[in-house]
């Protein structure tokens, strides 16, 4: 497995090539939910965290100071 500009690929063993990890998203939501929601066990967590990710959002953080200057030095509140 690797990552590309943000997108995973995982071996393919039955075709011989590397292909992007995709939901299958033509299952009905009930079915999906079911799939991906409720893994079985611990060892299918860890899997699905390895093959898919961290469910991570990184936000970076600003002081008040710098945000203060940013908003004040904006061209729409100078005119």
């Amino acid at each position: 497995m690797f990552e590309y500009r943000f997108i995973r690929y995982l071996y393919n063993f039955q075709s011989c090539r590397f292909e992007p990890i995709r939901l299958e998203t033509k299952l009905p939501y009930t079915e999906l939910r079911e799939k991906y929601t409720q893994p079985k066990n611990q060892a299918e967590r860890e899997l699905a965290r390895i093959k898919f990710g961290e469910c991570v959002v990184n936000v970076p953080k600003t002081t008040a100071f710098s945000l203060f200057v940013h908003e004040v030095l904006n061209p729409f509140y100078i005119f």
